[in-house]
């Protein structure tokens, strides 16, 4: 027993050793544990480090292809303008003009139009018959005027003229032979009666008896001849048929201005003042009986003045603006000019100059050639624009926006640079 105490007191010392031989050992193993950790938490932020910056490559890369993607160039260009005040008389030439002049165009357009009134009045009355003939010019290529009043004369001797000077188309070929010109004309009866109410038949020109021309020029009905009367009829009151022609007059009157309006192109202007109306007066107007009812028609041809707006505008420039030499301009609001001819009695039909007063607010503008403005701006160095802007006189001032922001030329295609009118008043 007492061996047994002694070895058990050697193994409590053994064990002792043992103890701190493990500790010394488990020591170790936990600064291994330590520095594992503090390698794992300088990896972590080596990889937050690296995708930062992959995070700001992309989006540098990203900018430059948006960059890329919206590169344009906007150039802003401010025309030249003036704004003027017109107030003056002028003359416009018809057809051909020389420098300096204006010239215009006429355009004709004709309307005729009939109310029906009671006839409770009865009265003596004289009415010449009318209808539509057509006259053809066999005679020559050339065409031929007829005057005012001009005779036709049927075959057993009635007399019918034209109130107002026609022209006779002259002779064309067609299908190897003579075609002959021809135009529809209203005529009137010489006298009244109802004997002059004939039907349809063929027509010579008494004044060119003894003429080549009185075979050569002929015409022929394309309506009967109506409306003749010399008696007592019944008919409508004075003043029933005065209020019915002026009725019949503004609606004719305002059929042709929309009429010669809708007519004319874009580039072109006319002014209600530069249009002439031409009713059919007195005897000329038609007026037929039927029973109890009275037709009563009024007939108007118009002529109205056509300008071309540039011609128009530069004609204006030229006396209006001192310092304007004959550039290319567009003149704003020059449909909304007054205008009002000297005489509104000429001759419509054989005029070759008209005086007339015009007035008005207007703004010029300097055209720019933006395509030649174009060619010359592409992939030019951004240092030399200033030169190109002053070689257009049109061109007030201008900037460049060149995008993106480091390029330090102008865009190599047409189609990438955009210019912009930027206006200094409103137009």
């Amino acid at each position: 027993m007492p061996k047994r105490i002694i070895r058990d007191i050697v193994d409590a010392g053994t064990a002792s050793r043992d103890i701190v031989k493990h500790s010394r050992v488990v020591e170790p193993i936990r600064r291994k544990q330590s520095q594992h950790i503090l390698r794992n938490e300088s990896s972590h932020g080596a990889q937050r480090f690296g995708m930062w910056t992959l995070t700001g490559v992309v989006i540098v890369i990203l900018v430059f292809i948006v960059a890329i993607a919206f590169s344009n160039t906007v150039v802003e260009v401010s025309p030249l303008q003036a704004e003027v005040a017109i107030n003056g008389d002028f003359r416009a030439i018809v057809g051909v003009v020389t420098d300096g002049e204006l010239p215009f165009r006429l355009v004709t357009v004709k309307k005729e139009a009939s109310v029906a009134l009671s006839a409770t009045v009865e009265e003596q009355v004289e009415r010449k018959a009318h209808g539509m003939i057509v006259v053809f010019n066999a005679y020559s290529a050339n065409p031929q005027r007829l005057i005012k009043n001009t005779r036709f004369e049927t075959t057993d001797g009635k007399i019918y003229r034209i109130d107002a000077s026609v022209e006779v188309p002259g002779m064309t070929k067609g299908e190897g032979k003579n075609i002959p010109g021809s135009v529809e004309v209203v005529v009137y009866a010489d006298n009244s009666g109802d004997e002059y109410n004939i039907g349809p038949t063929d027509f010579t020109i008494p004044g060119f008896k003894g003429d080549p021309r009185y075979s050569a020029f002929y015409a022929r009905s394309k309506t009967p001849m109506t409306g003749g009367v010399r008696g007592a009829v019944k008919t409508a009151s004075e003043e029933s048929i005065s209020e019915a022609r002026e009725q019949l007059q503004a609606t004719i009157k305002a059929d042709l201005l929309q009429k010669i309006n809708a007519d004319i192109p874009n580039d072109a202007v006319v002014y209600d003042g530069g249009i002439f109306f031409r009713f059919t007066d007195g005897d000329a107007t038609v007026l037929e009986t039927q029973g109890e009812s009275l037709t009563i028609a009024e007939k108007a041809t118009a002529h109205g003045m056509i300008f071309n707006k540039k011609q128009l505008g530069i004609y204006l420039a030229n006396r209006n603006i001192p310092t304007y030499n004959g550039a290319s301009i567009v003149a704003h609001g020059i449909e909304d000019m007054k205008l009002i001819v000297a005489d509104n009695m000429i001759d419509v039909e054989n005029v070759t100059a008209v005086d007339f007063h015009l007035s008005g607010k207007l703004s010029f503008e300097w055209d720019i050639d933006e395509e030649a403005l174009l060619n010359d701006l592409v992939g030019i160095p951004k240092a030399n624009f200033p030169n190109v802007v002053e070689s257009y006189p049109s061109i007030k001032r201008a900037q460049a926006i060149v995008r993106p922001f480091w390029r330090d030329t102008f865009p190599t295609e047409k189609k990438d640079i955009v210019v912009k009118k930027v206006y200094d008043t409103v137009l």
